[in-house]
């Protein structure tokens, strides 16, 4: 190390710029003492080009001005004694000689007291490495150079270390940022942590939360970014844990799996050092498997599965980025490449083009990357799986030289075609989409004439329906006949009927005269046989449902009392996780030919988010189902034509406590300012507080003669839906809504067979 400072005190006056002697040379003329320090000296002695030139000096900053005056100065940081001069467009920052004293907040000393000595300044830096200086004189206007080094740095840099400067509680006390600047320069130059810095890293950890989570996100950043060995994370989980603390159950998180040799978090580990330099990738690195700890399973067969990790995963992240304050389009792309990092890309074009509707190519690259990354985190017998990525991106080469990657942009038909054939307005989008799929999907060739002619024949003369996506099930009560006893057999009687959100507002829809097809998941069971026969006597097209191999039918078994109140329940709907983006990217041609869509929260987050990007042409209604489910929602809203939550799911959604009108009121604004459209809350025997920012008003119940308490919500829904769809204003929507309500709970069954919708209107006082 000796030889190689002599080697950089020989070189400086070709290494430093021109600017900095300049300044210098300024500053010794008027006898202050002068030196570069910090990460400039350090890079140098690492045979790196520094990135920036710190330079100190024995000058006030008052004193920096009368050597400077006549140049350009910036004064920003005059008050932490920084004065930045401007020389033929270099900035160069010049900081008097300086000590801190003490720092209450953890990140600024409350006060910055000047001094004459360069060791003084030295001496409140955070580690030796950054501890160095090289002084500045000038003998006969030729410079001078001296090596300034009191704690050592250079000899901890040859070993490697990363160091504090004096005692390091104290050091990581007065700014707390320091503990992640140690993770950053151990990430950057692979180095180790000195003991007693890991151990005050340790202690003084907690103070990370006093920080401004902006400046704890640039931290992440570059850790992320340098690291080249995924021990270091392994080492220091629990200090990145203080500040990302969903990472703590991953940690020693059996995988119980043959494509898996490391835990959950060590699989982690490696995926981020393996994964490129792209900072999107190595976030969604760190996080494409958070999700994994909460969807474990293990077979009979003793082998572990995550089933639905990838969504778990992305709902876990966007709190995390929520948190950290990131940017919305780094959130977007980094929630896109976790929901697809563990999906398959087939080697071939239709199936490239396929998953290019759900990203732009960028992304499709950085997914690639971030799968190759992936493998190279599992049991090497897996790794034959990176000679597929390499075919997979040679196809894409290849498939762009030859104008075969198909997106909006190079679809061979624009909207003034369209408008040609007639279309205006949202059905020009609708139509767009519905030709896109066609040519991805290969029944028509991407040509002006081929495609014109395949939405004359399967757009223009097409009979309208709706899509309704979201939940069937069976319900089976069991009534006691008298008070239930626990731990008895309670005689009774035991029924079921055909029940599920969706599959109840497609039947109500049904019976208003709409044709509707219900897209949902059902088991291969003998109960979906009955499920598929009583939906196609009840006019519900199921024919574009998923079938689920060895899957049972979703079922809500209840037992309840003998006026019919629950006393406990249980509900198997495991099956509606396999209405995954996968399945119904598949659906897209029917989903894109639809006037309408309505869905649940029974489908998994992901998903709804995928349909709220993807079909946001078409009117879309949400029906939060639940309290439980109506969490998917949050933050998940933007681009929803109506949303239909009851009070508990609004004040959940929202976090506005409804208790009047005027609560009512600043509940619907927030729904609004998310991004809906209209906005349908049902309060019960109140009736509906509606409002579309145009107008808010609250429209009471029709009198009712109560025959039971269910179906009337899922009939407001569908009612709802064919009324905006028939142009009514919102307050008819409304009405027409309650009157199919009101009906649906005058009858002793979920659903009441004798709507029609010239009944409903004469009920709702509308004809």
């Amino acid at each position: 190390m000796e030889k190689k400072i002599e080697k950089i005190l020989s070189t400086c006056g070709t290494l430093i710029p021109d600017a900095v002697l300049w300044a210098a040379k300024k500053l010794r003329s008027q006898s202050f003492d002068v030196a570069i320090v910090g990460g400039c000296v350090r890079d140098m002695l690492l045979g790196t080009e520094p990135g920036d030139w710190d330079m100190t000096t024995s000058a006030k900053p008052e004193e920096m001005l009368e050597v400077f005056h006549g140049e350009k100065i910036i004064e920003t940081g005059l008050k932490h004694g920084t004065v930045t001069v401007v020389k033929n467009h270099n900035h160069i920052e010049i900081t008097t000689f300086r000590t801190d004293g003490t720092y209450s907040d953890c990140r600024h000393p409350d006060k910055v007291e000047y001094t004459t000595s360069l060791e003084k300044d030295l001496m409140r830096r955070d580690f030796t490495i950054n501890a160095m200086a090289i002084s500045i004189d000038f003998k006969d206007e030729i410079p001078v150079f001296a090596f300034v080094d009191p704690f050592h740095g250079a000899k901890d840099l040859q070993a490697g270390l990363i160091k504090c400067v004096g005692a390091p509680e104290a050091r990581f006390s007065e700014d707390a940022l320091r503990i992640m600047r140690a993770l950053r320069f151990a990430s950057r130059l692979a180095f180790r942590v000195d003991e007693d810095t890991k151990s005050a890293m340790r202690a003084k950890s907690s103070l990370l939360n006093f920080i401004a989570v902006e400046r704890v996100k640039r931290e992440l950043d570059y850790i992320l970014m340098d690291c080249k060995n995924h021990e270091l994370f392994m080492e220091f989980w629990d200090v990145l844990a203080v500040l990302i603390p969903e990472i703590k159950p991953m940690v020693g998180f059996k995988q119980y799996n043959p494509h898996h040799i490391y835990d959950v978090f060590e699989h982690t580990a490696v995926v981020i050092c393996s994964a490129p330099r792209v900072l999107t990738v190595r976030w969604a690195a760190l996080l494409h498997d958070v999700g994994k700890p909460s969807s474990f399973t293990l077979d009979d067969n003793g082998i572990g599965h995550f089933y639905g990790h990838a969504g778990k995963s992305v709902d876990i992240a966007e709190k995390i980025m929520n948190r950290l304050k990131f940017d919305t389009r780094s959130k977007r792309e980094i929630c896109k490449l976790i929901r697809y990092h563990d999906g398959v890309i087939d080697n071939n074009i239709k199936a490239v083009n396929r998953k290019l509707r759900q990203m732009d190519e960028a992304t499709l690259k950085n997914l690639i990357a971030l799968k190759r990354a992936d493998n190279l985190g599992q049991n090497p017998e897996f790794f034959y799986r990176q000679q597929e990525y390499d075919a997979l991106e040679n196809l894409i080469s290849q498939a762009k030289l030859e104008n075969k990657l198909i997106n909006m942009k190079n679809l061979s038909i624009n909207g003034y075609d369209l408008m040609e054939m007639g279309l205006a307005g949202k059905e020009l989008g609708v139509a767009k989409k519905l030709a896109l799929e066609a040519v991805i999907e290969e029944r028509v060739h991407n040509s002006r004439a081929a495609v014109m002619d395949y939405l004359r024949k399967e757009y223009m003369g097409k009979e309208e329906y709706i899509v309704v996506i979201g939940g069937l099930a069976r319900d089976i009560e069991g009534r006691s006949f008298q008070g239930l006893v626990r731990e008895d057999s309670n005689p009774g009687k035991v029924s079921w009927t055909l029940g599920g959100v969706g599959r109840n507002i497609a039947h109500n829809l049904s019976l208003l005269g709409v044709k509707v097809k219900l897209i949902t998941a059902i088991g291969d069971d003998y109960f979906a046989d009955i499920a598929i026969k009583t939906c196609e006597a009840d006019g519900i097209d199921l024919s574009d449902s998923l079938k689920v191999k060895d899957g049972t039918t979703a079922t809500y078994l209840y037992v309840s009392d003998p006026a019919g109140v629950m006393d406990i329940a249980v509900a198997d709907m495991a099956v509606f996780d396999e209405i995954s983006t996968d399945f119904i990217e598949s659906k897209a041609d029917v989903i894109n030919g639809a006037s309408a869509i309505v869905l649940d929260t029974n489908a998994r987050r992901e998903t709804i988010e995928y349909i709220r990007e993807n079909f946001s042409q078409i009117p879309i209604f949400i029906d939060p189902v639940s309290t439980a489910k109506a969490e998917k929602l949050k933050g998940n809203l933007k681009g929803f034509y109506g949303i239909k939550p009851n009070k508990m799911e609004a004040e959940l959604i929202t976090g506005i406590g409804i208790y009047d009108e005027s609560s009512m009121r600043r509940a619907a604004d927030a729904l609004l300012a998310e991004g809906v459209k209209n906005v349908y809350i049902s309060l019960g025997s109140e009736g509906v507080y509606a409002a579309d920012g145009k107008e808010a008003f609250l429209e009471p119940c029709l009198p009712v003669d109560l025959a039971n308490v269910t179906g009337g919500g899922d009939a407001f829904m569908a009612a709802v839906v064919k009324a905006a769809l028939d142009g009514r204003t919102l307050q008819e929507q409304v009405k027409f809504g309650l009157g199919a309500s009101a009906m649906a709970v005058e009858d002793k069954a979920t659903i009441n067979k004798n709507i029609t919708e010239e009944k409903v209107l004469l009920r709702a006082n509308l004809k």
